[in-house]
């Protein structure tokens, strides 16, 4: 890496004092289009030289001694499920189901992705409108739950 520097800068100091050197013309403007390009192949010199079987893009971007930040992921997971949450009980409310509350059981799977594995709604306290009580309203809740979560049915559970 040092050497790869001190080459880039001495290319340029060698670059810069030809260049004064010259005198001009159209033979200057093609003689600093030839030295431009030198110094670009100096710079990339070291990328042309990685192989692609050697390239670890972690390794890269993180270094070697990479961990997760699992205090983040705890943070970024306790805000995903309050929007879940909030958008449960929103799509309730909006289908005539006022003061649901939701409730989700997840685990993570490969790569701290959460995987939903139930949802809870209790409706013990929740105002259903009028034109809502004579039809299956823990079906109703089922499949909205459901659908909007792109859950099974029975990975809804509602008490009344």
């Amino acid at each position: 890496m040092k050497e790869w520097v001190v080459n880039i800068a001495f290319t340029i100091f060698f670059v810069s004092l030809i260049t004064l050197l010259l005198p001009s013309g159209k033979l200057s403007k093609q003689i600093k289009s030839v030295l431009s390009l030198i110094v670009v192949i100096i710079v990339i010199q070291p990328l042309l030289s990685i192989k692609e079987s050697e390239i670890n893009f972690d390794t890269f971007i993180y270094g070697e001694n990479y961990q997760v930040q699992e205090d983040y992921l705890d943070y970024f997971t306790a805000e995903k499920i309050q929007n879940f949450k909030d958008k449960c009980s929103s799509m309730l409310k909006e289908n005539g189901i006022e003061g649901a509350k939701c409730e989700f059981e997840y685990n993570y799977v490969e790569n701290y992705v959460l995987e939903i594995k139930q949802i809870v709604v209790d409706i013990k306290k929740a105002v259903i409108k009028l034109d809502k009580q004579h039809i299956d309203i823990i079906e109703q809740i089922k499949t909205l739950v459901a659908n909007s979560f792109n859950v099974e049915k029975n990975c809804v559970v509602v008490y009344e």
